[in-house]
């Protein structure tokens, strides 16, 4: 079980840096500066493959965090059946509010590339995590450690 938390919160670290370099001029109205000195502005959006999911929940739960540390504005979007159309309505509805950032975990790697990369050619910044979308569709994808690493390194460190 602490493997599982060491694991989300360094998600949530690598999530949170990830959106936030770099973005400061993206859409939104708001910027503010952390206790780094580094800044962001505008409004975050995570997109789950579904918000029935468990786990997105908890993935949404480390950006929020990460987004407030920063004065960021995080929103939680995704569909309620696991579907790639859904998604690309989702995505079209984000390009629209002019969003500074959008981590996504796909339901398609391939399908929502048209949405995505006119999310990317308005200026919002794309990651993909858990489920990559192709390299056309994204600035950086995050994929979780290998379970065999993970339990190799927990049980090295006395986890």
């Amino acid at each position: 079980m602490k493997a599982r938390k060491l694991l989300a919160l360094g998600l949530t670290a690598i999530i949170g840096a990830t959106m936030m370099a770099g973005c400061g001029g993206g859409g939104g109205s708001t910027t503010s500066q952390s206790s780094d000195g580094s800044s962001a502005s505008g409004k975050y959006a995570f997109v789950a493959k579904d918000v029935q999911n468990p786990y997105m929940q908890k993935v949404y739960d480390g950006f929020e965090k990460a987004c407030k540390e920063i004065g960021a504005e995080p929103l939680y979007k995704g569909p309620e059946a696991a579907t790639p159309e859904k998604q690309i309505e989702i995505i079209n509805q984000l390009v629209a509010q002019n969003v500074a950032g959008i981590a996504i975990a796909a339901n398609d790697a391939d399908a929502l590339q048209p949405a995505l990369t006119e999310a990317m050619d308005a200026g919002i910044k794309v990651i993909s995590l858990d489920s990559a979308v192709n390299k056309d569709s994204r600035q950086t994808h995050i994929q979780q450690a290998d379970p065999e690493k993970n339990r190799q390194r927990t049980n090295s460190s006395g986890l």
